[in-house]
């Protein structure tokens, strides 16, 4: 890098799909923190929409140069979108956000300053949820005092086990350089983030959970994650399936790794007392979906 070369602090991802009533709203709030536009970067991956979302995101990148707009070609959900922005991001650091959410109003860049000195790889915060009227504001997941500084390892054995979840995507500011260690997303499904974070966190070298509002998640009854059918239970037992299954390739602390992983399947199989309410035929489908040995595994 030149001296008369800019560093890019922070990229953040978004991949969106059908974004355009929200897009500006998320966009505004990244703005208000005050990052510089030449010390940004803002990737929106447009995952083949078929509304103008790519229009009315070309028309903001006019005024505002750190907005970055790829295309995809074909759809790949919010996976493949993660995936093409991690390859183009061009940062130090990183943040996830979804379309229909905002970023908190905090000094993103003192703790990316943070994480410098203290050569962290990933730092955990808080999500505050609420619904789209505003009502019922809480914390996702414990609001917890602050943990010391561990590896990837180290933070299944003394937190996860403690049930300090780690299951979203925008939930921490990324050294991008893990990002791009870690394997890639899967791609053309929903739950497609729970097991990444998992193999990511295990990768960190340093890692630190701090009580601090990142994020505002709002709970929209639009998105992909609700509006359950057949095909999202099977691709959210599929997501638990994929957990166990990286769980049992751990060496490291792999019994409290097991130990946690055993807890998210458990947690996922909640999800099939919705089966109730669907067809003969599509609960077949479900069971269908899953060999006996599978099965057996998601539930021991």
């Amino acid at each position: 890098m030149s001296l008369f070369e800019v560093m890019i602090h922070v990229s953040f991802i978004i991949p969106v799909y059908n974004a355009t009533p929200y897009i500006h709203k998320c966009l505004d709030s990244i703005f208000a923190i005050g990052i510089p536009e030449d010390e940004m970067e803002i990737i929106c991956v447009n995952d083949c929409s078929p509304d103008n979302t790519a229009e009315v995101i070309t028309e903001i990148a006019k005024e505002h140069p750190s907005v970055v707009l790829i295309n995809h070609t074909e759809n790949k959900r919010q996976g493949g979108g993660s995936n093409t922005a991690i390859r183009a991001a061009r940062g130090e650091y990183a943040v996830f956000m979804d379309q229909d959410d905002t970023i908190s109003q905090y000094d993103l860049l003192g703790e990316i300053q943070y994480m410098r000195d203290n050569d962290l790889e990933l730092l955990l915060g808080d999500v505050v949820c609420m619904n789209v009227d505003g009502s019922n504001r809480h914390y996702w997941g414990s609001r917890r005092e602050k943990i010391e500084i561990m590896t990837g390892p180290q933070f299944f054995r003394n937190e996860m086990v403690n049930q300090v979840s780690f299951g979203a995507v925008w939930m921490g500011i990324y050294k991008v350089d893990l990002l791009k260690r870690t394997n890639p997303f899967v791609e053309k499904k929903i739950y497609e983030d729970a097991d990444w974070c998992w193999a990511c966190l295990y990768n960190a070298k340093r890692v630190q959970y701090r009580p601090l509002d990142m994020y505002l998640y709002i709970n929209n009854p639009d998105s992909s994650s609700h509006n359950v059918n057949v095909t999202k239970l099977i691709w959210r037992i599929e997501q638990g399936l994929r957990v166990w299954k990286w769980a049992l390739t751990t060496q490291e602390e792999h019994d409290a790794v097991m130990e946690s992983a055993e807890d998210f399947c458990t947690w996922n199989l909640l999800g099939l007392g919705s089966l109730w309410k669907y067809s003969t035929a599509d609960r077949k489908k479900f069971y269908q979906a899953f060999s006996a040995e599978d099965m057996k595994k998601i539930v021991v």
